[in-house]
């Protein structure tokens, strides 16, 4: 291929598998309410999410979740001809409100407590279908996500001025609070910045397996992604402007998991078989998973790849493209005295270091110092996994 073939290839990956050339894992436009549908059902049933999802916070801090959920319409209806938009936002409401109802009626006081307990729980029929069929039907595992948290659950609070954070929303929220908006709206603006050096990642991934290598094309595309990667550092730094430690850790995060073992009734599928599921957490974002699998830093985990169970499917397979594909580590190991290549690779693997580097500083003020012996991150893994996946990936650096 010529560079403008493997432009338009890369172009053509992207669409298949759902990533934006404009925003990147972030939808161009997502619903704030759901539309009016013909279908009686379906219609009450959409109505019903809409107004719990308005009412969530309240709900929450009045402790009548469980009286929501009790309440909540049957799903008479074929979520096979639900359109993928819509299904999104069923998915995100009702992963919501499950794990809202978990945290009423299981108060753990710490995310380590919800991993030790073996107890078995029912999640109620209604809200168990919907959760189970709207993320199949998206390609993940049936529970609240980065995926449908983060990245489709916000809106622009001016539609005319580009995503910062402090120019997101959230869609839906646990607490309604300023922190919440606040711990999200960072990951928006993260993943609105990342976003232009997607499609020169994934140029860069292309050339790699060409048989007519092209050594500077590939550092060029290199190059290209590097701003993007060092100003989402900037970014994450702005955590600490408007998210209250305390309030984060005392009052936000437990709301990202659920327990261990639990099964959805009237889920035939299932055959009343506890399901375990990861919590939600940043780590699930494909952003970070793509620009591991095109720099080829591996680490040897069984639990960094269940991560990606937890993304929507095109996302999936995009990271898993470039994963299977990419050969740039291969490149650069091959060709140490082009020493233009070997610097854009590391400055790379350097910058996705460092991104590391402050999120555990994050973690560090958010959890480890708020906490009287918190064990675990949200998505369930043991905190010291997080400076052991630093640590491989620093190992990725060559030395020319």
């Amino acid at each position: 291929m010529n560079l403008e073939e493997v432009e338009i290839h890369g172009f053509k990956i992207m669409n298949e598998c759902g990533v934006s050339t404009t925003t990147g894992f972030l939808p161009d436009k997502l619903l704030e309410v759901f539309p009016s549908n013909a279908n009686i059902g379906l219609n009450e049933f959409l109505r019903w999410l809409d107004w719990s999802a308005s009412m969530l916070p309240n709900l929450i801090a009045s402790k009548n979740v469980k009286e929501l959920v009790d309440g909540m319409p049957k799903a008479n209806f074929w979520f096979e001809d639900i359109p993928k938009v819509v299904l999104n936002r069923i998915a995100l409401i009702s992963t919501m409100i499950a794990h809202a109802y978990f945290r009423e009626c299981c108060p753990y006081e710490s995310i380590g407590k919800s991993v030790e307990d073996e107890s078995v729980y029912s999640l109620p029929r209604n809200l168990a279908i919907s959760i189970f069929y709207s993320t199949k039907l998206l390609g993940m595992r049936p529970a609240l996500n980065y995926g449908l948290y983060t990245l489709f659950n916000f809106k622009k609070k001016n539609p005319s001025e580009e995503l910062r954070a402090d120019n997101s929303e959230m869609l839906v929220s646990f607490t309604g609070s300023i922190s919440e908006n606040w711990f999200e709206a960072i990951h928006h603006n993260v993943e609105s910045v990342f976003s232009p050096s997607i499609h020169h990642l994934a140029m860069a991934c292309i050339l790699s397996y060409q048989d007519n290598l092209d050594e500077e094309a590939i550092a060029d595309c290199l190059e290209k992604a590097l701003d993007p990667n060092i100003e989402v550092i900037d970014v994450l730094k702005l955590m600490r402007k408007n998210c209250d430690p305390q309030e984060y850790y005392n009052k936000i995060r437990l709301f990202y998991t659920m327990p261990q073992n639990v099964v959805f009734e009237g889920v035939k599928e299932l055959e009343d078989r506890p399901q375990r599921n990861l919590g939600q957490t940043g780590g699930q974002s494909p952003f970070e998973h793509f620009r591991k699998a095109v720099l080829g830093i591996r680490h040897n985990d069984s639990y960094y790849p269940l991560m990606r169970q937890c993304m929507h499917l095109g996302f999936r397979k995009f990271v898993e493209w470039a994963d299977n594909k990419s050969r740039i580590r291969e490149v650069v190991l091959n060709a140490k005295g082009n020493k233009r290549l070997l610097g854009a690779y590391n400055a790379l693997v350097l910058q996705v270091g460092q991104w590391e580097e402050e999120h555990n500083r994050l973690v560090l003020e958010f959890i480890k110092s708020q906490s009287g012996g918190e064990s675990h991150g949200t998505g369930t893994t043991p905190l010291p996994w997080l400076d052991k996946i630093h640590e491989q990936t620093m190992s990725h650096i060559i030395f020319g």
